[in-house]
């Protein structure tokens, strides 16, 4: 599977590593089917996980959304009409 399928994980190296993270680990939350919850500290570590099928892509695509998600629910605050 080629490492940038889909863009979720250019979506973590230049959006969610460098911006919504804020110093925190990215966590990927995985059904315990999956294996248990992972966490990275930085991306290229992220980037050869997946690269070696470490975690199932659902999972790497479902802990994007969460990230951008919050990112956007900030953004969405700055944006709303104030009464």
């Amino acid at each position: 599977m080629p490492l940038g399928n889909g863009g979720v994980l250019s979506f973590g190296k230049y959006v969610i590593f460098p911006v919504a993270l804020k110093g925190e680990k990215f966590l990927i939350a995985r059904p315990e089917a999956h294996g248990e919850d992972k966490v990275y500290s930085d991306f290229a570590t992220l980037e050869a996980s997946f690269g070696v099928g470490e975690m199932h892509p659902g999972d790497l695509k479902a802990s994007v959304e969460t990230y951008l998600n919050r990112l956007m629910d900030s953004l969405r605050k700055i944006f709303e009409p104030r009464s």
